[in-house]
């Protein structure tokens, strides 16, 4: 198999994966994450807040053809995002420290976490894991904006 690059944000961030095509499509969202379900062969890209189309939204697209697919407002913009390896969830790390998972069968919001304190949302959610073995559950990193912050870790079972 040849390599496929879809291109997002005219080169800011690239997403590769062994896909049969040959060529290099560009897709016109500016992004601040990427994840990919090779099952529903469909590629989610967390697009920015100051994005001119599709702000502070997970936004799915096809892979093959390029074109834009489903569009979902975020409370806030994300900057991680992880599919579960059953395919079913795709979770949202957020600026304010939001996590929202995304129910990928219908393509809606089923649970939407705060890990900062009340009055304290300057914490940006940097990584999610979701459990290879429980869906439902993940690990998450959360750091501060001033970036002098240490950090914490979130576990959700």
């Amino acid at each position: 198999m040849k390599l496929k690059a879809i291109v997002v944000s005219a080169g800011v961030w690239a997403w590769l994966a062994p896909l049969a095509a040959q060529a290099v499509r560009t897709v016109p969202l500016d992004s601040a994450a990427m994840a990919y379900s090779p099952s529903r062969n469909q590629l989610y890209v967390a697009v920015a807040e100051r994005a001119a189309q599709y702000p502070r939204s997970v936004t799915a697209v096809n892979p093959l053809s390029g074109a834009i697919g489903a569009s979902l407002p975020l409370e806030a913009e994300a900057w991680t995002l992880a599919v579960t390896t059953d395919e079913r969830y795709l979770y949202a790390g957020m600026v304010g420290g939001l996590i929202t998972r995304i129910d990928l069968r219908t393509f809606t919001r089923d649970l939407t976490i705060s890990t900062a304190p009340t009055g304290l949302q300057d914490r940006i959610i940097v990584e999610i894991h979701p459990f290879p073995d429980r869906p439902t559950s993940f690990v998450a990193s959360v750091v501060g904006w001033d970036g002098l912050d240490p950090g914490a870790a979130v576990l959700a079972v």
